[in-house]
């Protein structure tokens, strides 16, 4: 499903090469103006990556996960959220990987220490690695 023109969106930095394992760190803004996720002095409470049919058919994973190189995890930290991305092998040949330009949508949804509580919805989207 393509993304409707009034969502709110962020680009990730760090294109992500097919073949690689690489870990991210996006913020959530907080202020006063509508463009801000959080109002001052609110934080969010739960968090819930997803990903979109576009990012499924891309091959793309969230790591969270132990394997024999380490432990992935999606955690926050302030108002920071990290999370680890990959390509899945038998996706990474797609001729996607190929064009410029190419962003992958992952959707984030958080919930708020509010009363009562807000629900904040955004995309991140993550540069593919062109070959």
């Amino acid at each position: 499903m393509a993304l409707p023109p009034t969502a709110r969106s962020f680009p990730v930095e760090g294109a992500l090469d097919p073949e690689d394992v690489l870990d991210y760190a996006v913020g959530i803004s907080q202020g006063e103006h509508i463009k801000d996720m959080l109002q001052p002095g609110e934080a969010i409470v739960e968090f819930k990556l997803t990903l979109p049919l576009e990012a499924r058919a891309s091959g793309l994973e969230i790591l969270d996960m132990a394997t024999d190189l380490g432990f992935y995890s999606t955690r926050m930290q302030g108002r920071v959220i990290y999370f680890w991305l990959r390509i899945a092998v038998e996706f990474q040949g797609l001729p996607l990987f190929s064009a410029s330009g190419t962003s992958i949508p992952i959707r984030f949804r958080g919930v708020t220490d509010n009363e009562p509580p807000r629900v904040v919805n955004a995309t991140f989207l993550v540069p593919s690695f062109v070959q």
